[in-house]
């Protein structure tokens, strides 16, 4: 269990000399990551709104539409 212990602090730290078979095993399997990974998984999915979202996103367009104009009408935006 030290021993697996050991091997992961050192792939985790990259404690590894270039040239070596355990670097060259990292390499690959961080090159396999990034070409074998679905690209559907680094879409980013739209946050769902909560209550507390849509009460701030209200209330910040209700100040918006109180500021007067120089013309001393609402803000247009």
């Amino acid at each position: 269990m030290a021993k697996l212990g050991g091997t992961l602090r050192n792939v985790f730290t990259w404690t590894y000399s270039r040239g070596t078979i355990p670097y060259d095993i990292i390499c690959a399997l961080i090159i396999l990551f990034i070409f074998l990974t679905p690209s559907s998984c680094f879409v980013r999915k739209p946050a769902a709104p909560d209550d507390h979202s849509r009460v701030h996103q209200e209330s910040a367009g209700a100040a918006q539409a109180a500021i007067p104009t120089a013309a001393g009408g609402p803000a247009q935006r």
